[in-house]
């Protein structure tokens, strides 16, 4: 029989698993976006054969309950206190079909300001992620800005985006500081559902399945909903709390819910009563 050792270490690890599965996630919002090279400043060839009107393809999402501080009556910054994959890119390259991926690192920066003073300034959002390069080069960065007159009332992250709104809209690849870059227009924005892990405008059971299959991921992943650098509870909880929440997605009412890695608690039960019989614990 197992002893009460066993049966507490297991109650334990349920606990701890299923607790951290109902927790509430973050509020963080993602958007895709596309956008063509119009700007090249690459003398030395550090990002490659890239072209004007070449492809970039990418995302950009901030946590709306971080908080920001302001800096002044017109801009306020947000930052994140963890890693936080804010900006992420891929450059496309048409001739060869090669793709240049910028993987997101810890630092990511928000700022916020609108023209209250100057007549003749824009209102800017700006979102600045540092990035492992795809190349042996330090120092690389990303940011994405919108600008334009009098677009936002507050200095609160944007809830949402219409382009129609920021006539200047760009996505930046920076290499080696600031002495070489590519400069993108954006012109397609499109919200990323919450728990849509494999982007298909739907959140479904194949989303709990990616889920699934990349839990622990560390990798840029979609499966990693809150964007804070794994796959892990929360971003099941992401997909649990929005299943169905698009018309062609199946009936939350008419499908079971999965919880969360079942087999692999019901395992570790398994090796707690093992573990406690073997060693004849006691209490």
């Amino acid at each position: 029989m197992p002893t009460p050792t066993a049966y507490r270490i297991c109650l334990l690890l349920l606990w701890l698993f299923t607790a951290g599965s109902h927790r509430s996630a973050a509020e963080v919002r993602i958007w895709s976006f596309e956008a063509t090279v119009t700007e090249i400043d690459d003398e030395d060839q550090l990002l490659g054969d890239v072209r004007l009107g070449d492809t970039v393809k990418g995302s950009f999402a901030y946590d709306l309950d971080n908080p920001g501080y302001l800096d002044g009556p017109e801009s306020a910054w947000y930052d994140h206190p963890t890693q936080f994959a804010g900006v992420e890119v891929e450059l496309i390259n048409p001739r060869t079909e090669m793709t240049q991926v910028w993987l997101p690192q810890p630092t990511f920066e928000v700022s916020v300001t609108e023209c209250l003073i100057f007549t003749d300034c824009h209102d800017a959002v700006i979102m600045y992620q540092s990035v492992l390069p795809p190349r042996p080069a330090l120092n690389d960065w990303l940011f994405v800005q919108f600008s334009g007159p009098e677009v936002i009332d507050d200095l609160n992250l944007p809830t949402e985006w219409i382009l129609d709104d920021w006539p200047f809209g760009i996505v930046a690849i920076g290499a080696a500081g600031i002495l070489d870059g590519i400069t993108a227009q954006i012109y397609e924005i499109t919200p990323i559902l919450a728990g849509d892990f494999n982007r298909d405008d739907k959140v479904d059971a194949q989303d709990y399945e990616k889920w699934k299959s990349e839990f622990g991921a560390d990798a840029t992943s979609w499966a990693d909903g809150n964007r804070d650098g794994v796959v892990n509870l929360a971003d099941y909880t992401s997909w649990r709390n929005n299943l169905g929440s698009v018309a062609a997605a199946m009936d939350p009412g008419s499908q079971k819910i999965p919880e969360p890695m079942g087999g692999a608690l019901l395992g570790v039960c398994l090796l707690a009563w093992h573990v406690g019989r073997n060693r004849g614990c006691t209490v």
